[in-house]
């Protein structure tokens, strides 16, 4: 008996079994570049999500002290400190109400403007028993992107947003 040297060749037309090294490749780049751009838009979003929530807590507090003024007829005081991002509201007299830690996004903080000008560390906002106030603004600075967001706290209570300082200070020198 001879022994025959066989081929085996897989029939035509019956799938192969399992992924060639370059198909699994070619599948985890993709994964990979999906996942980044999650990633890139998911990280926009939260310090959207931080801007606002954070606008929100300085309107909030503003407007607590001005109602506390007009009810209990007595002056108030809002210090706002950027470097430790506390906002502290108190009677005029020192009697303490309320605190809170007012937080902002990575890479961001918060910018304190008031009639003296420009205070990157921390202000004194003083509300009368009317709940009238000094003209004052605060502002998000985003110093990765280049970017800023503002409130302008006017004293009568009413209050406008800006997307930048540069439209801040426009408004401010037109408005005299």
């Amino acid at each position: 008996m001879s022994k025959r040297a066989s081929l085996v060749v897989a029939p035509l037309g019956k799938p192969h079994r399992g992924f060639t090294l370059i198909e699994l490749t070619v599948v985890i780049v993709i994964i990979s570049l999906l996942v980044s751009a999650v990633v890139i838009n998911t990280s926009g979003t939260m310090q959207r999500f931080h801007q606002q929530r954070w606008l929100q807590e300085l309107i909030s507090l503003d407007q607590r002290a001005r109602q506390l003024c007009v009810s209990s007829g007595r002056s108030a005081v809002l210090e706002l400190s950027s470097k430790e991002g506390q906002a502290l509201l108190r009677y005029a007299d020192g009697q303490w109400i309320h605190s809170e830690r007012v937080e902002t996004g990575a890479g961001q903080r918060w910018v304190i403007l008031t009639g003296s000008g420009e205070r990157d560390d921390q202000a004194t906002i003083s509300f009368s028993p009317a709940g009238l106030s000094e003209l004052y603004a605060v502002g998000i600075r985003d110093d990765v992107k280049k970017t800023s967001h503002w409130v302008l706290f006017l004293g009568s209570g009413q209050m406008k947003t800006f997307q930048s300082q540069e439209d801040l200070d426009r408004w401010i020198d037109q408005a005299g």
